[in-house]
């Protein structure tokens, strides 16, 4: 995973799926825990956060980073499940759709830093 500059939205990053690489510029995500809801995790990227695009639930909805919402948008939310070694969207599971948006995987190498 990597942001780019510009899509879909003007004024924030797209994210898009890139081979990783540990000197490639975007790649670089932190997380912290998002004291407004037990469990929920803020995946950010300098200081914006990684953010499903127009509050989609759908398969291949877009993902971007974008200002870290101080009321605590769903979009904004992630559960990481170790069981399954998948990180989920809070956004898609508040609106029982029967199917997350998953990002990573225990196999594919993740650049996250605490």
């Amino acid at each position: 995973m990597a942001v780019a500059a510009g899509c879909p939205n003007p004024s924030a990053g797209c994210v898009s799926v890139q081979q990783c690489s540990a000197s490639a510029q975007g790649q670089v995500f932190s997380t912290e825990p998002d004291r407004t809801k037990p469990g929920a995790l803020l995946i950010k990227s300098g200081n914006s956060c990684l953010d499903i695009y127009s509050h989609g639930a759908l398969d291949g909805a877009a993902l971007e980073v974008y200002g870290c919402d101080s009321a605590g948008e769903d979009n904004q939310r992630w559960r990481f499940d170790e069981e399954t070694g998948t990180i989920n969207s809070f956004e898609v599971i508040q609106k029982h759709v029967p199917f997350v948006i998953t990002v990573c995987t225990k196999s594919t190498p993740v650049a996250f830093e605490n």
